[in-house]
């Protein structure tokens, strides 16, 4: 074991004693280079600001952490300290820095160099959407064969077993070491003396916003409370981040890519009034607890900061978000409408309608028609022969994805890398909620004396003989940004995701590191986050210059939307400090695919494979035994709406209710929750909900009145039966 290995693996040790012993190490070598941190960070194998942190840490009032509690013991701690050995008794919050203090040590709200600016909240006051996942279970028992429909109904109940999870393959056993704190992407330096090398990499972010359908559907854990958390916590922030960067003179800094259904919730006048109680609640516990914590102080003014920006936007996200967009700060694109897994819906005519209705939506929400769009989960197939891995439905010919998006003149799309390339996905996972640093990943490869690098590969390309563009996933970064344990978001500095105040809800401890155990987080310190974003944005461009084959060409970085200000608290401040140095050097310009399509020459076209950018790059995300059962609903839902829509006797009313009932069924987050563990339950009533009213209406006579439930969900989406239609052709170039 190396020295810089097992000083961290002492800094993460769960013996108080041994991590003290850690950091008076550190503060003895500091000491003896004259406080000279990079020289003692060098001596130590460590990073500067591991350096710095540790510091910090041991500077701190009540910066101690107390032993593990008994088992089944419940923490009920406000800040987690271990007291001295001369006294064992439970820390005052007067042994914490005061509130002054943190006000004053804080980049949060404050710029040390400048005027106050908004701040970024997020607490998470409950929901388990998307959390990491649980050990893994055995597997469920076989499915048996699906009885008849009673009464001959088109819809029945599948057999489903209990407690599905997921084992992923090539995940380390349990108790193997971890680094302590991420490690930077090690890349060589660009030759500046090589034209190509030296000139300008065009950074192209796109962030891509979805939560499925919940108003009217639950509010607290699961529901409502998921889209009034994500409104306060990231897509506020992101919106007043980007009007400060609109008022510094930036554009084309990103592209948002936001659902249909998601821009239809946040149209909609009950999401006001939701976000409208969730800030006054919050703010309520911030509040209360200045009276016993001093971060209490700071979560005040953080989320006065965030409700002040909503009151900006007169609650109105949609027209900021168009208005940015105007202005050319921004590109919005779109998504399939209610984020159906379009590879392994039953009829084509499922995917059309999702590429239809989302077209339409984004146009009559936001002025124009889309020129991109995300394909949920970036999951592609290709033309040609068709069977259903669970249901075993076949056809002789399908179309490609690509073809339904020509159709509608969209423009552009986004995949991963190793549907372009073959072999493995490069990410052992496409999300950094369960992503394990020992997880076998494929190698990122290096080029041969005169071949292309992988850089100049993955540029982006027209997929097979169709005009759609595909803006490929670049790897450096998504490593760097996209994991948990190795990228920016697993700081030990960072705001800790999982551990809050029992009666706040709040949160207040830091990272500390990606897998101690909760009574080990140290307190949060706002200053040290705040350097750590400063650091981080540096180096994320640093890395970007130093790629290979880099120069003069683009890399398409797409990320959850979601992943900046909710599970990386400090994420829309990161994304605020790139775009600051981005303005200040010239190795780096941000762009937007609207602005590169132009630039991808006719005769680049490649042939993508079938995939998405979940675990092991294909479909077991979605299509596993703990999900077949809903497979086999889809299947007959959607038979059934095809024989409904072209019944002439069924009204365009019962039509689109129909539609809309069988295009929330079909949402990849029904599979996703339940495969994940988290929230399944709500998951599988969601999915059996819309499928038992898709079942009344097509077993309710014709001409009777439509339940109230119509009017609710989907409410202001717009749907024609017309849309329920094939593609005519193969796609052409235009």
């Amino acid at each position: 074991m190396s020295p810089k290995s097992d000083l961290r693996t002492e800094l993460a040790a769960a013996e108080p004693g041994r991590r003290q012993a850690a950091r008076d190490r550190i503060r003895r070598a500091v000491d003896q280079a004259g406080g000279d941190q990079e020289r003692a960070a060098q001596d130590l194998g460590l990073e500067t600001w591991e350096v710095a942190h540790w510091l910090a840490v041991a500077e701190l009032p009540g910066s101690h952490t107390p032993a593990r509690p008994e088992s089944g013991a419940k923490d009920t701690s406000i800040v987690p300290t271990e007291p001295p050995p001369q006294a064992r008794q439970r820390p005052s919050s007067r042994s914490l820095p005061s509130s002054a203090e943190l006000a004053r040590a804080s980049g949060y709200p404050f710029d040390r160099s400048g005027p106050a600016r908004a701040g970024s909240p997020f607490d998470d006051f409950g929901p388990e959407y998307r959390q990491p996942l649980t050990a893994p279970v055995p597997g469920p028992p076989a499915i048996d064969e699906k009885p008849p429909a009673p009464r001959g109904l088109p819809l029945a109940r599948s057999p489903r077993p209990a407690e599905p999870r997921l084992t992923l393959p090539g995940v380390a056993a349990a108790g193997t070491p971890r680094p302590h704190a991420p490690r930077a992407t090690q890349l060589p330096l660009p030759d500046l003396r090589d034209p190509q090398s030296a000139a300008p990499r065009r950074l192209a972010l796109i962030l891509h916003a979805h939560l499925p359908w919940v108003l009217g559907h639950g509010t607290w854990p699961h529901g409502e409370d998921w889209l009034m958390e994500a409104v306060v916590h990231c897509y506020v922030p992101l919106v007043a981040m980007l009007q400060r960067r609109q008022a510094e003179g930036q554009r084309r800094l990103l592209t948002f890519s936001i659902t249909p259904v998601l821009a239809a919730q946040l149209a909609d006048p009950r999401c006001r009034e939701a976000v409208d109680r969730y800030y006054g609640e919050r703010l309520g516990a911030a509040e209360a607890l200045q009276e016993v914590h001093p971060l209490g102080h700071w979560w005040n003014l953080e989320l006065t900061a965030s409700r002040a920006a909503w009151d900006a936007i007169d609650g109105n996200l949609i027209a900021a978000l168009r208005s940015l967009e105007t202005a050319g700060v921004i590109e919005l694109s779109t998504c399939a409408a209610t984020h159906a897994y379009l590879p392994l819906t039953h009829h084509q005519e499922m995917i059309r309608l999702q590429v239809v209705a989302a077209c339409t939506q984004h146009e009559r929400l936001f002025g124009r028609r889309p020129r991109g769009i995300w394909m949920p989960e970036c999951a592609y197939r290709p033309t040609g022969a068709w069977r259903h891995p669970v249901t075993d439905a076949r056809e002789t010919l399908r179309w490609g994805n690509e073809a339904f998006l020509q159709e509608q003149g969209l423009q552009w799309t986004v995949v991963d890398a190793h549907l372009l390339l073959g072999g493995e996905p490069f990410l052992g996972y496409g999300f950094p909620w369960v992503d394990d640093p020992h997880a076998v990943t494929a190698p990122l490869p290096e080029a041969a004396e005169g071949e292309p690098t992988l850089s100049e590969r993955l540029q982006p390309t027209r997929i097979g003989a169709s005009d759609v563009i595909a803006f490929i996933r670049e790897p450096h970064t998504a490593r760097q940004v996209w994991a948990r344990h190795l990228g920016y978001p697993g700081d030990p500095r960072f705001l800790d995701f999982h551990k809050r105040h029992e009666s706040s809800g709040l949160r207040l401890w830091s990272v500390t590191d990606a897998d101690a155990d909760l009574a080990d987080k140290l307190p949060y310190w706002p200053h040290a986050a705040a350097d750590a974003v400063a650091d981080q944005a540096r180096h994320f461009l640093q890395m970007l210059g130093r790629i290979p084959g880099l120069g003069g060409g683009l890399a398409a970085c797409p990320f959850d939307a979601e992943l900046f200000g909710h599970w990386w608290y400090e994420g829309p401040r990161w994304l605020e400090a790139v775009f600051e140095n981005v303005s200040h050097q010239l190795m780096v310009e941000t762009t937007t695919p609207e602005h590169e399509v132009g630039r991808v020459p006719q005769e680049r076209r490649h042939d993508l494979m079938e995939g998405s950018w979940g675990e092991e790059g294909d479909h077991r995300v979605w299509v596993n035994p703990g999900t077949e059962w809903m497979w086999h609903d889809l299947q007959r839902a959607e038979a059934a709406v095809d024989q409904l829509v072209a019944d002439p006797a069924v009204g365009e009313p019962r039509r689109r209710a129909a539609l809309a009932q069988l295009m929330l069924m079909a949402s990849s987050d029904w599979p996703f929750l339940i495969t994940m563990g988290a929230a399944a339950d709500y998951a599988t009533t969601r999915f059996e909900t819309h499928r038992d009213r898709l079942q009344q209406l097509l077993t309710h006579d014709s001409s009777a009145e439509l339940p109230p439930w119509v009017a609710e969900d989907l409410a202001g989406m717009d749907l024609h039966s017309d849309w329920w239609a094939r593609t005519p052709q193969a796609p052409e170039p235009r």
